[in-house]
């Protein structure tokens, strides 16, 4: 039965075991936003206008096309196969549209669920956790994806809190760490940005493996499909 520690657990194993291949996939899909802070580096240090863009689109469009090629990377892994970073990154980018009009979806039901009181803005991130891994799988749209992961993890939201607590832990010590670069230099406020981008990049593909673990151990708790049956999809 799947729990906080199986899938806490995998997903350590995986992202230890595939950390360069992975992590690579994630900064060349965030290099642009990278540059873009590096840009307003040397030109306008202090445009904290442009450095809320930066952010935005990063959440909004590069996120989510990094998450898509990550999760087709976990269940590459899965089968054994090799983890090839430009096939990895073409499935996210032909996945694009759906994923990010998912990302919008989720951002949008969880601020409601946050609004409403903080408990049940966390039902919502724990019953849309497997979404994103549920429109590549099973090629679904964005609306059916959010249908399908809260029914996926009925009767298993107690153990994705369990592993969302955990990533929002680690999650938090990165923005600590990207707030202590923040070292008051000339332009800090974009050398922090910078710090913060290039150390979120772990998190995002730590994240994504969580996800792909969590779907894939759910699915073969409840219907008893295997890695090469649930990665066939991509063939």
């Amino acid at each position: 039965m799947p729990t906080a520690g199986t899938i806490l657990s995998r997903t350590f194993s995986m992202f230890v075991a595939g950390f360069l291949p992975f992590n690579t996939i994630s900064f060349l899909i965030h290099s642009p936003l990278i540059a873009f802070d590096v840009f307003l580096y040397f030109a306008d240090g202090t445009s904290v206008e442009l450095l809320v863009i930066g952010t935005w689109g990063s959440t909004l469009l590069l996120t989510p096309i990094a998450t898509a090629a990550l999760v087709y990377g976990v269940f590459r892994s899965m089968r054994g196969q090799i983890v090839t970073t430009s096939e990895c990154i073409r499935v996210g980018v032909s996945r694009w549209l759906g994923v990010v009009l998912l990302s919008l979806l989720l951002a949008i039901a969880t601020f409601v669920g946050y609004m409403l009181c903080i408990a049940p803005g966390v039902i919502v991130t724990c019953g849309m956790f497997v979404a994103v891994p549920a429109l590549m799988v099973e090629e679904l749209n964005a609306f059916d994806a959010t249908q399908r992961s809260w029914a996926l993890t009925d009767g298993y939201k107690l153990a994705v809190f369990g592993v969302v607590l955990v990533l929002g832990v680690i999650g938090f010590g990165v923005t600590v760490i990207a707030q202590l670069l923040d070292l008051g230099l000339v332009g800090a406020n974009v050398v922090a940005q910078i710090a913060q981008h290039l150390v979120s990049i772990p998190l995002t593909t730590l994240q994504a493996i969580a996800a792909g673990i969590a779907y894939y151990q759910i699915r073969l708790f409840r219907e008893g499909l295997d890695e090469d049956e649930l990665a066939a999809v991509f063939d």
